[in-house]
């Protein structure tokens, strides 16, 4: 089967394919990187990060999709020179609000590095790190442009190019200075955070300049530019606003979470130790499938802008479908490894057994997450950011009181019980937004009976696969991997059976 390069499952396996890279690099820096400059220093990171990243998401996260939905509807109407007059007005606003959070940032690095990090280890490594508050901001531009003229392959080139400068830069430094204290190696892996955030933003520039050619011919109007800075503020700003208000509830979280362990009885030791197993270890897991949803939400958006557009209804309900499908496969069959495999997973990787303690039983309710991923894309897709923004602080204010109820009755448990249930709440008030703008009806047979029965003969497979391997002196990577294998083409295959037989049983009852 051929499909086209601009369509939802050829963009979403191209996306995929770039993620898992960027996933495979991301993870082989991690380990080598740590080993090369110590745990210390990359506490000092860790601990720079949080007030970095909220910098960052004011000017990074609202701004790409707000651009993605409106280039998208300029480019079906044949508007090139709103299209002109958008890219303008919006390097003119993000790049005077960088300008002014750069400044904001630098006068203030005596009271975050001093006051709020309490290290002032982190003084100098947060001054190399500020360029990256308006370098960052003009990516976003970037990435918003090509996202919405279905360029999507583009801006995960430029990922994997900022990897690999990264990587490489970070690696030479290393081994032509080996720095010999924490400070110095801290120094080392900032500059190649920003030398490869320059070299991304160069290559952007340059395919910009090359696709741009044709609409830069069209006249811009100065007059426009209030009016555009409005319409991509007024999507921008409950996308930015709900992420930073979820970082708040994120560090709310990690300061509740240890506090009721001790509460229930723990030590400190024991408290911060279970805390570090769940978010360091079981919940990094339960975010593999986000490889594939990360890429599907990425392309949902413009696509979903365009039918909206064009008041393609039937087109974009045909989308939202096929995209819960693909969401609900995914899920399913990532849970399944998770459930099967979870405790050898955890020894494979981390060397701690409590990890299949808590990932096995937690891994079916996989699917909550995953969908309330992509459910919040298809809402910014269909216009609906304010709802999406005002359901995503519902469910992180459920979760933060499911934090209090739950840990004292299930504890550790009661942690996971409450990151789940936040996200089914948001995720079933996205569903219900989506079908009171769309009318789109539940697909049971795709969406539920076809993954969850594949995974249970999955299930089945796997376990007497890993009795049989069990029995035998294989290495650990290898009773992972085998069953993981022969357990992929096991669930696409029922999956396929399944969905022939309820396509035929449908036309047995339309044509009867």
């Amino acid at each position: 089967m051929k499909y086209k390069k601009d369509s939802l499952v050829y963009n979403t396996f191209l996306l995929t394919l770039a993620n898992f890279f960027i996933r495979i690099m991301g993870f082989v820096y991690r380990i080598v990187i740590s080993r090369l400059a110590g745990a210390e220093t990359m506490g000092l990171m860790q601990m720079m990060m949080p007030l970095y990243s909220t910098f960052i998401g004011i000017v990074a996260s609202g701004i790409p999709i707000a651009l993605t939905r409106i280039i998208t509807t300029y480019r079906t109407k044949g508007d090139y020179r709103a299209i002109k007059n958008t890219i303008t007005s919006a390097f003119i606003g993000i790049s005077t609000l960088s300008s002014l959070l750069f400044v904001i940032f630098i006068l203030n690095i005596n009271l975050f590095s001093s006051r709020l990090l309490s290290n002032n280890m982190t003084k100098i490594p947060l001054m190399l790190l500020s360029p990256c508050i308006i370098i960052i901001s003009i990516k976003a531009i970037f990435r918003g442009y090509f996202h919405g003229m279905k360029k999507i392959h583009i801006p995960a080139m430029a990922n994997i190019f900022e990897q690999i400068i990264r990587i490489g830069l970070i690696f030479a430094l290393f081994y032509y200075i080996a720095p010999n204290d924490i400070e110095s190696s801290a120094h080392l892996i900032v500059i190649g955070m920003v030398i490869g955030e320059l070299a991304s933003l160069l290559f952007l520039h340059v395919n910009f300049y090359k696709h741009s050619a044709f609409i830069r011919t069209y006249d811009s109007s100065c007059n426009v530019h209030g009016t555009t800075l409005k319409s991509i503020g007024k999507i921008a700003l409950p996308i930015t606003s709900t992420r930073v208000i979820l970082s708040i509830a994120s560090s709310i979280r990690a300061a509740v979470v240890p506090r009721q362990f001790m509460l229930m009885g723990m030590t400190s030791k024991e408290a911060l130790n279970s805390f570090g197993i769940i978010g360091s270890m079981v919940v990094p897991l339960f975010f593999i499938p986000f490889i594939i949803i990360n890429g599907l939400g990425t392309i949902l958006i413009p696509n979903i802008s365009e039918d909206v557009a064009a008041k393609r209804w039937d087109s974009i309900r045909n989308k939202i479908s096929k995209a819960i499908a693909i969401t609900c496969v995914t899920a399913f069959f990532s849970s399944t490894i998770l459930k099967s495999l979870g405790g050898h997973i955890g020894v494979f990787l981390f060397k701690e057994p409590d990890v299949g303690k808590y990932l096995t039983p937690s891994a079916p309710f996989l699917v909550l997450l995953c969908l309330h991923q992509t459910l919040s894309s298809i809402m910014n897709g269909l216009g609906l950011e304010r709802d999406c923004a005002g359901n995503n602080i519902i469910g992180a204010v459920v979760e933060l009181i499911a934090l209090y109820i739950f840990i004292p009755i299930k504890g550790v448990f009661g942690y996971i019980i409450s990151f789940y249930l936040g996200s089914a709440v948001a995720a079933f008030l996205h569903y219900i937004s989506i079908y009171k703008k769309t009318s789109l009806s539940f697909n049971i047979a795709k969406w539920v009976l076809g993954p969850v029965f594949s995974t249970f003969i999955t299930g089945l497979c796997i376990k007497i696969i890993l009795m049989k391997l069990l029995l035998s002196s294989m290495a650990s990577y290898f009773i992972i991997l085998l069953p993981t294998i022969v357990g992929f083409f096991v669930f696409l295959s029922v999956l396929w059976a399944v969905n022939v037989a309820i396509d035929k049983l449908i036309q047995s009852w339309i044509y009867r």
